[in-house]
């Protein structure tokens, strides 16, 4: 919270006077994610916790023999793929993304009152929202207004999993393989899916439609929520289950059965709730490369991104020193302290904070000076900073400042592995 601080002395020329240091608005960010990006490491799996048998459930009917070999023409045909795209409804949350087959994705996030810009690259995820957003966070009005329009990087403890990463062309395909390989009972019958003709294949982790002719490819996929805890076609009316329902927003469900959950043999007589649905269309060579090229002045801007693992403070009290008629210059030491609960993060690391300080004389800004400092993620910084301006030597004058740091969600080195990383898709 800003607070003051009071420094003896008064301007140039002998006069008495009182110069008053303001410092605050620092640590400016406390990442509260909203529902949707919480759902991605819900549905996501990234190890394979149980053998292939596990993973099938009961049938409930017998399959098509040529089925399971349809599924896995499908899954490679989804694996070899440059890129796919994504559209539909994750517990209530419309998305839209690309994703690519090295992991970099780019997107939106949406709903009743919020759209998300989403940027993933070498597994790290950044948000970006608007001042509103922030403040919906419970964000104050100086630091929503500081974060809005900001890339800000995920902390790894808020996206278990890989988040966009488990959403990779081959990634995706381990699911539709993972969701298993014996279907439950035979297709459903054919509907369009996006103008393609379609049968919904109903595996133990959830529904894969599957184009009619050859050469297979999935079009679709839905998951299944735990039965305990609802899922987003879970209403009045019975509707779970039903795969043909337009999309339309339900209340979130958090919790996700994962693909390698066995189903007890009672609970097929009842199809489970659906929580959402993704359709894919698959991203040719060239426009995967066309998209990876888009993404770089993206990716360039996350050089200002904010690190929302590290909190900062002011540590003591600034001083002002020296000030005068004609400048001021504002000092103060930060403090930091690692917040994300990452375990692979290392706290001693160096960052780069970005630090701003407005200034202001008698009430009324005179300016403001930045600068960009390299300290410990858990250590002490300090910085100096300074404006220039003219006051009346004839009369006394108050001096207040207030500083504003910002630690950087990527370094430089990283930064250029992300931009190598990004080159090498397509």
């Amino acid at each position: 919270m800003p607070g003051p601080s009071g420094h003896p002395g008064g301007p140039g020329g002998g006069r008495s006077g009182r110069t008053v240091l303001i410092v605050g608005g620092v640590a400016l960010l406390a990442v509260v994610l909203v529902a949707a990006v919480a759902v991605f490491a819900d549905f996501g799996s990234t190890g394979d916790p149980a053998p292939p048998a596990a993973r099938r459930s009961t049938p409930t009917g017998q399959a098509t023999p040529d089925l399971p070999a349809q599924l896995a023409s499908a899954a490679g045909d989804l694996a070899a793929l440059p890129g796919v795209r994504y559209q539909g409804r994750l517990a209530g949350v419309a998305v839209d993304t690309r994703v690519l087959r090295r992991g970099s994705a780019y997107g939106t996030l949406r709903d009743a009152d919020t759209r998300l810009e989403v940027l993933a690259i070498r597994e790290k995820t950044f948000l970006k929202g608007d001042r509103a957003f922030w403040t919906d966070q419970g964000a104050s009005a100086a630091t929503a207004k500081e974060n809005a329009r900001k890339w800000s990087k995920v902390p790894a403890d808020r996206l278990p999993g890989d988040g966009f990463a488990m959403m990779t062309p081959a990634r995706m395909a381990e699911w539709v393989r993972g969701a298993g390989s014996t279907p439950d009972g035979p297709p459903g019958a054919p509907r369009e899916v996006n103008g393609v003709p379609a049968r919904p294949v109903t595996l133990s982790g959830g529904n894969v439609y599957l184009t009619v002719a050859p050469p297979y490819r999935v079009v679709r996929v839905e998951f299944f929520a735990d039965p305990a805890g609802g899922g987003e076609d879970d209403g009045p009316g019975g509707d779970r289950g039903r795969t043909d329902e337009p999309d339309s927003p339900r209340p979130t469900v958090t919790s996700v059965a994962y693909p390698a959950e066995i189903r007890p043999a009672a609970a097929s007589a009842a199809a489970p709730a659906i929580m959402g649905r993704l359709d894919l269309t698959g991203l040719e060579p060239a426009a995967a490369k066309t998209f990876a090229g888009g993404l770089r002045p993206k990716v360039q801007a996350l050089r200002t991104s904010i690190d929302s693992q590290v909190s900062l403070k002011v540590v003591g009290k600034g001083t002002l020193s020296p000030c005068n008629h004609s400048g001021c210059t504002a000092n103060a030491r930060l403090q930091g302290r690692p917040t994300g609960g990452d375990p692979d993060y290392d706290a001693s690391a160096k960052i780069a904070v970005d630090v701003a300080i407005t200034f202001r004389l008698d009430g009324s800004p005179v300016g403001t000076c930045r600068r960009t400092i390299t300290m410990r993620a858990d250590g002490v910084g300090k910085v100096s900073c300074g404006v220039t301006y003219s006051a009346n030597r004839a009369a006394n004058h108050r001096i207040g400042a207030r500083i504003t740091a910002l630690a950087r969600g990527v370094g430089a080195a990283e930064l250029a592995r992300m931009l190598a990383t990004l080159d090498s898709e397509g």
